[in-house]
C-alpha cells in the first residue's frame, strides 16, 4: 500500500498520527524518504506507531538522506553524483549544498544510522 497525503497515493494518511492498523497486524514496513521530512517528536511517534502495528519478527526498512554521507562530501568538498543527476551541480561551494541537503524539500531532521538505531529502540 502506497501511503502519502497527495492523492495518487493509495491511501492518504498523515503518519504524524495513529495508524489505522490494529497491534501486531502488518509483516512489513518500507518508508523512502519520508521520516526526514517531520520533526524528531513526529518521527519518534511514527517509529512506536510502526512497533506498535508490527508482527513480532516483522520488518521496517527506511530509507533517508545519510548526514554522516553528508558531512563526508561536505569535508572532502565534494558533489555526491546524485547532485550532478539532478542538475544540481550548479552550486557555489560545499557550504551551500550542505545548507541545501539539510533544509531544501521540506527537511526538517536529517538522521544517520546511529540515531535511527536510537531512536528504534526508544
Amino acid at each position: 500500500i502506497n501511503i502519502d497525503l497527495d492523492p495518487g497515493a493509495d491511501l492518504q494518511l498523515d503518519l504524524t498520527q495513529r495508524l489505522p492498523w490494529d497491534d501486531g497486524s502488518v509483516s512489513g514496513i518500507y518508508s523512502e524518504h519520508f521520516i526526514e521530512h517531520v520533526s524528531q517528536a513526529d518521527a519518534i511517534f511514527l517509529l512506536c506507531e510502526c512497533r506498535r502495528i508490527l508482527k513480532p519478527g516483522g520488518t521496517i526498512r527506511i530509507a533517508t538522506p545519510d548526514l554522516q554521507h553528508l558531512l563526508a562530501d561536505y569535508a572532502d568538498d565534494r558533489i555526491h553524483p546524485d547532485w550532478e543527476k539532478f542538475g544540481l551541480d550548479w552550486t557555489a561551494n560545499r557550504c551551500e549544498r550542505f545548507n541545501m541537503a539539510m533544509r531544501w524539500w521540506g527537511h526538517q531532521w536529517i538522521y544517520d544510522a546511529e540515531e535511527l538505531v536510537r531512536l528504534g529502540e526508544m
